[in-house]
């Protein structure tokens, strides 16, 4: 399975003196914000196909939900390297049919 970016969106209103201040207050108010907000809005950030790839301070060595909690990124990425290219959207194109 491919590893992907996945950025998960709050939005929040602050008081604050000036921007820096704000985003301050966000990251001290951080788990309020997540608890009072509506659902995060959820963007597709890109695809991880490379240590390159990887945003924010997530390493080789992490393991990425949704996998089996203890393949780390760096050996999924090898396994990816291995695999050959396919066309996902083709893979049953011929299924069914006899040889």
């Amino acid at each position: 399975m491919p590893l992907f970016n996945i950025e998960l969106v709050y939005r929040a209103v602050i008081q604050a003196d000036d921007a820096e201040a704000a985003l301050s207050a966000a990251r001290r108010e951080r788990r309020d914000i997540e608890g009072d907000c509506a659902e995060p809005r959820y963007d597709l950030a890109g695809q991880v196909r490379a240590p390159a790839d990887l945003k924010d301070g997530w390493t080789e060595s992490d393991t990425p939900y949704g996998g089996d909690g203890a393949t780390s990124i760096g050996q999924l990425l090898l396994v990816a390297e291995c695999q050959p290219d396919r066309d996902t959207r083709t893979i049953d194109m011929f299924e069914g049919i006899p040889a």
